[in-house]
């Protein structure tokens, strides 16, 4: 009865180690399986990281865009309290250099507003392309990691159909 189960035992360990010579990947392949599994980890944390950039690039360009319109407002404000007239009884000569003045200020105000919109403006638009350029790098990682993810799959499938085979 023992020695049955001793050449039982000695038969099972055979076939093991049959098994795991003819399905387990070699070196080689385990390497490269490895390097692929890290490299799909750093793509993972790339993709995290863009994400997380867009994230911030969009609230700055909110941010921007808030900030842009209570200027803007700001602006129109002080240049209708410039142009609005008051009741004020002055010397002729002062009201007419005061009316200069004032036109020479709207001018200038006016001025202001649209050098501060065209600065803005390209800013924005800077901003747009970068978060343009972010969804591209996101697309193509993401392309990345499925086709490693594929990779992989097939990798496990072509081990699974070994082990099926025996």
């Amino acid at each position: 009865m023992q020695e049955l189960q001793k050449q039982q035992a000695e038969k099972e360990a055979k076939e093991k180690e049959e098994k795991q010579k003819k399905s387990g990947l070699s070196d080689q392949e385990k390497a490269e399986l490895q390097a692929k599994m890290m490299e799909i980890k750093r793509l993972e944390e790339m993709q995290t990281m863009a994400a997380e950039q867009q994230t911030r690039l969009d609230g700055l360009v909110q941010q921007l865009t808030q900030k842009g319109e209570v200027h803007e407002a700001l602006l129109k404000e002080i240049a209708a309290g410039v142009t609005s007239p008051k009741p004020m009884q002055m010397d002729p000569a002062i009201t007419e250099e005061t009316t200069k003045l004032i036109g020479a200020i709207q001018t200038e105000v006016e001025k202001h507003v649209k050098d501060f919109r065209g600065q803005l403006t390209g800013e924005v638009q800077r901003m747009f392309k970068e978060v343009g350029k972010l969804r591209d790098e996101k697309k193509d990682l993401q392309a990345q990691i499925a086709d490693l993810l594929a990779f992989q799959a097939k990798q496990a499938g072509a081990g699974v159909r070994a082990h099926s085979s025996l």
